[in-house]
């Protein structure tokens, strides 16, 4: 996290970044301003929400962005244990996209792996950053726990499709 991002998005569109994402904690009093200037750049708009940040301080801004991202972790370094309380975050940026007709994707970053998978798909989450947890401790060659990764991802996803319709029948 950088505290004053508005230095970043000129050099960070020169070197061919796609999206910039933002911490609610360091662009409140000018989120729309920075959110225009990415947009100006042709760049996708981001934000981040540590744990202890609610879905509600970014309320305003919300519909601007192409994806959230949710600190499942206290940021900062890699192995922190995942933070179950954000399940119900997920789930409420997941009620406030449909009820509001928004298209923003959910992503989870923190502890995501096959202990957790089917937890966030479940709660709403659409992309995964995967590190230590979730990659690189399955095998030595990238590959394979690539692999292992992308099997462990499906069969979650398997069993969340199969909840769905089971609770659909029911």
């Amino acid at each position: 996290m950088v505290t004053r991002p508005q230095d970043y998005i000129a050099q960070l569109a020169r070197a061919g970044a796609d999206f910039i994402t933002l911490h609610p904690e360091t662009i409140n009093g000018q989120a729309f301003r920075l959110i225009d200037e990415i947009r100006r750049h042709d760049m996708k708009v981001g934000l981040i929400l540590n744990p202890e940040t609610p879905v509600e301080a970014m309320k305003y801004y919300i519909h601007k962005a192409d994806k959230i991202t949710v600190m499942t972790v206290d940021p900062g370094f890699a192995g922190q244990p995942f933070i179950p309380e954000m399940l119900d975050k997920l789930a409420e940026l997941k009620a406030w996209r449909e009820r509001e007709g928004l298209e923003y994707e959910i992503e989870v970053d923190g502890s995501c792996n096959q202990a957790t998978y089917e937890k966030l798909m479940a709660a709403g989450a659409d992309v995964f950053i995967v590190g230590t947890s979730g990659l690189f401790n399955h095998a030595e060659n990238i590959d394979e726990a690539w692999r292992i990764m992308a099997a462990q991802i499906l069969a979650a996803k398997s069993e969340v499709t199969a909840s769905c319709k089971n609770s659909i029948t029911s």
